[in-house]
């Protein structure tokens, strides 16, 4: 929120500026010599477009380090002329086909992968409150000799609940704390990035197949699934029965066994 009203704030500035310049040109076209204010105003334009392309390339950057594994060719600075910061943003640019070359193997698709939570007092915890905070760390067992985990789906399965209508749904918020780790052959790495949250929403009716229990899924429809995040399992995971839905204050935890964590993505083989 406060950036969206920053990012207002300078564009009302912007225009302005805009308005301003545009009765100089004018002036110019009847003659009369430009002033200090005027020349001013044009480098505050220029400098406006500068900071732009520098931020653009800071986030390019990170976001270079988190996919690729490794750091950026080009260290971006503010002093640069704006033609040489574009000229740093498209090398950047080029670079990811570079890191994909880089990666041996190649990264591969998984499925099933499941992480259980059997722990009483953990269970205890999400009966009361319904809400759970779980980390996996890098050692966890369902990703040995996996580097470079990235996650393209999560489902939580709360085995033993039940819904007091037949075909009511439990519908479950799944999200992360914003700080990822992750690895890629000896080195390990560690990231602070927007926290993530999915919805996942299931029939819990023993006599339905899995997709007929499926009401929505943990992933991001695949049309728009390169434009958003892809979080690596190694985090917090925050996993709760939002109050807000109708839905859940007829569920039954009474006799919750285990929380399945489901997670389907990609990594590389090591």
């Amino acid at each position: 929120m406060q950036q969206l009203v920053r990012l207002q704030l300078e564009k009302k500035v912007s225009d302005n500026q805009v308005s301003r310049i545009q009765g100089y040109v004018n002036n110019l076209s009847d003659l009369q010599q430009p002033n200090k204010e005027m020349m001013q105003l044009f480098y505050q334009r220029y400098f406006n477009v500068k900071r732009w392309l520098f931020i653009a390339l800071e986030d390019y950057n990170a976001a270079y380090r988190y996919w690729a594994l490794s750091e950026p060719s080009v260290t971006p600075s503010i002093v640069s002329r704006a033609s040489i910061l574009q000229e740093n943003l498209n090398t950047i640019k080029g670079a990811y086909i570079a890191a994909i070359q880089s990666f041996s193997p190649a990264p591969s698709t998984f499925d099933d992968k499941f992480c259980f939570i059997k722990d009483h007092n953990a269970l205890e915890t999400f009966k009361k409150n319904k809400k759970l905070v779980w980390t996996i760390s890098k050692q966890e067992p369902v990703f040995e000799s996996l580097d470079r985990v990235r996650l393209d789906k999560v489902r939580v399965w709360l085995d033993g609940a039940k819904h007091k209508d037949s075909n009511g749904t439990i519908y479950i918020s799944i999200s992360t704390d914003g700080r990822y780790y992750d690895r890629l052959g000896s080195k390990e790495y560690q990231f602070v990035g927007e926290p993530v949250r999915r919805f996942f929403q299931y029939i819990p009716n023993d006599k339905l197949t899995t997709d007929e229990k499926i009401q929505l899924d943990g992933d991001v429809t695949e049309q728009f699934r390169d434009a958003y995040f892809r979080p690596t399992p190694f985090t917090t995971w925050i996993i709760s029965l939002p109050d807000d839905n109708s839905n859940n204050q007829r569920v039954d935890l009474t006799n919750i066994t285990q929380i399945r964590v489901e997670f389907a993505g990609s990594a590389i083989a090591s």
